[in-house]
């Protein structure tokens, strides 16, 4: 018999359950997870109160797997990945029927037979409802792409698209600040930011240079990506042209802001 299971997260846990491809609780009963197993995240606090799936146990649960995940407040955790095309995000109040009980309107953390099919039959439809949302993002993301290559060549082996991002990328090596060019950020939409660097806590901070504010299109890329990096409550760095003249001073007082040390 199909058995699914729902952890919950709020705005504070949800990023480092992505981060880390970890789920946890205090109560143990995930104990009876094994390899394979189905999971979501259900965030109780965010606005839009979204659960999250489809992912599967990639072993089976056990204690404190990263013991100093979250501080060490949910010692009980499994090791998930996600096993449908993409992550897909349906908000509670339309599955309330399928994944609450009517008791206390809590959501079961097991779903077990027909309930469990019904919550994976509705993500399967919402991952075409959402991937036919998300075309036209993905066709500004490839024609942004397409029309600027990364042609420019950074001292660290980078290779970027502009010569402002040549240059935020050889200050960033240059005071020794690590950082990652368009790397796959592990949030819903799954962003790709300019770069990424790591506060003390290796909570990422993501950087955007905006240098094209005239062009239509590209101001439609950055309205879009904003307003998920607001939404998922991201760390964001934004530069603009006015940043890039005064390279130093800017991006030396935003990383400070995010107590990043600077060499």
């Amino acid at each position: 018999m199909l058995t699914v299971y729902i952890f919950e997260c709020s705005d504070e846990t949800q990023f480092e359950c992505f981060e880390r491809n970890l789920f946890g609780t205090k109560a143990n009963w995930p104990k009876d997870i094994r390899a394979g197993d189905l999971c979501f995240l259900y965030n109780f606090y965010g606005q839009q109160k979204l659960i999250y799936g489809v992912y599967k146990a990639k072993g089976n649960a056990r204690h404190n797997i990263i013991a100093e995940a979250w501080g060490g407040a949910f010692p009980h955790q499994v090791e998930v990945e996600l096993c449908s095309q993409e992550r897909i995000a349906v908000p509670k109040g339309r599955i309330t029927r399928i994944v609450t009980n009517p008791a206390n309107l809590r959501v079961f953390n097991k779903l077990v037979g027909d309930k469990a099919q019904e919550l994976l039959q509705y993500f399967a439809g919402g991952y075409s409802r959402q991937h036919e949302a998300g075309i036209a993002m993905d066709n500004l993301e490839q024609d942004f792409r397409r029309k600027y290559p990364k042609e420019f060549h950074c001292s660290d082996g980078h290779d970027v698209r502009s010569r402002a991002e040549v240059m935020i990328d050889e200050w960033l090596a240059a005071h020794k600040v690590y950082h990652d060019y368009e790397r796959l950020s592990n949030i819903p939409e799954n962003l790709v930011p300019d770069f990424t660097i790591y506060d003390v806590n290796q909570r990422p901070v993501f950087i955007e240079f905006w240098g094209m504010l005239d062009n239509p299109d590209y101001s439609q890329r950055r309205l879009r990506k904003c307003e998920i990096y607001h939404r998922h409550r991201c760390s964001l760095i934004e530069l603009y042209d006015d940043d890039i003249r005064n390279l130093d001073f800017s991006l030396r007082s935003k990383l400070k802001a995010y107590n990043i040390a600077v060499v």
